[in-house]
């Protein structure tokens, strides 16, 4: 009957909230795509709402602050306690620039039976609940229950097939959920509807004569000879979209024209199924990648960029593209562009 709160209290009603929650035993790869996702949410003007608990809770919660946006914490116990105790600071932080709500009575202490229940304001308060990263059995997956009970869009962001912490979230996939890969797959699904609250271009940087300073990638060998590297320190145009510029001329690479000496000509005959082998298996490819990594790595052409989509009309399921695509930029094999557009970093 009562909601006690510490903060500011937006206008929910008017707001694009959206709540991101996930397990307590985060993974790095947990943590930096949940606290990226959260991030730039906050920075399109999207209310990041949580539960405070430790791992993804909190990690989401600290993008959305890192942004200057707006979070809201859910507690499972009175407004004056705090739990876990090594978010006290956090608490803080939250209440003093967003929002620390509950329906406990001040003094109610942070007993189990208490969590599953307050998922629900959780997903009440929001308009999707995103799981980054969550077992099968997390109360991630209570939260998402309860966003579908309430008529709440439920996406999810997928994990390596195998991975306890992505039993939940490929599973929500495989019930419907929508995949998100970046906070643009959650923002464009409402920016349409609240035009004046969602800035998806504060994502992007702004337009700059400036190049971020990378490691300068070698020329990639194709049939034809060396063909232009593009630059990762790239431009970027009004509409989000990448404009980059070759770092080599076609010709500043081109290979000498072999000799016609009659002696080279039996050494071609000589040559081994090896080292045949090694002229059409790239020398870069890591070894320790999964055979569906490995499946969607060879697919990616090497001179351009291609989206997921058009990897799946090669004859690989959509869904094991994505995760394949997430696990490979992880690695930093592969790089995101605007667009939805992956490009191999090799």
């Amino acid at each position: 009957m009562l909601l006690y709160y510490r903060g500011e209290l937006p206008d929910i009603d008017n707001e694009v909230a959206i709540a991101t929650v996930g397990t307590r035993k985060i993974t790095e790869y947990g943590q930096q795509n949940g606290y990226v996702i959260s991030r730039d949410l906050a920075r399109s003007g999207v209310i990041v709402v949580s539960g405070m608990a430790s791992g993804i809770d909190s990690v989401c919660h600290r993008g959305a602050l890192d942004a200057l946006g707006h979070t809201i914490a859910v507690l499972g116990c009175g407004i004056d306690v705090v739990y876990p105790k090594q978010n006290a600071e956090l608490m803080e932080e939250i209440a003093s620039k967003g929002t620390v709500i509950t329906e406990y009575a001040p003094g109610t202490p942070p007993t189990g039976y208490n969590f599953p229940k307050r998922n629900r304001i959780i997903s009440g308060l929001s308009l999707g609940t995103l799981v980054v990263e969550a077992d099968v059995k997390s109360g991630a997956m209570i939260t998402a229950n309860y966003a579908k009970e309430q008529g709440r869009d439920i996406f999810a962001m997928p994990g390596n097939v195998g991975e306890m912490n992505s039993l939940g979230t490929n599973h929500l996939i495989k019930q419907g959920a929508r995949v998100v890969t970046g906070a643009l797959d959650i923002l464009k699904e409402y920016e349409l509807l609240f035009p004046q609250k969602i800035r998806t271009d504060r994502i992007n940087p702004p337009v700059t004569t400036m190049f971020v300073e990378t490691p300068r990638p070698a020329p990639r060998r194709t049939r034809g000879g060396y063909t232009p590297i593009i630059d990762d320190r790239t431009n970027v145009d009004e509409r989000g979209i990448s404009v980059a510029r070759p770092l080599y001329s076609l010709s500043e690479f081109t290979p000498k024209k072999q000799s016609k000496a009659k002696d080279t000509a039996p050494a071609k005959k000589k040559e081994s199924k090896k080292a045949a082998k090694e002229k059409t298996t790239p020398k870069s490819l890591p070894t320790n990648l999964t055979e569906e990594e490995t499946k969607v790595f060879s697919a990616m052409p090497d001179d351009r960029g291609i989206t997921p989509d058009e990897l799946a009309r090669g004859g690989i399921p959509v869904a094991q593209v994505l995760v394949a695509l997430t696990t490979l930029e992880i690695k930093k094999l592969v790089v995101s562009l605007p667009g939805g557009i992956y490009m191999k970093n090799i």
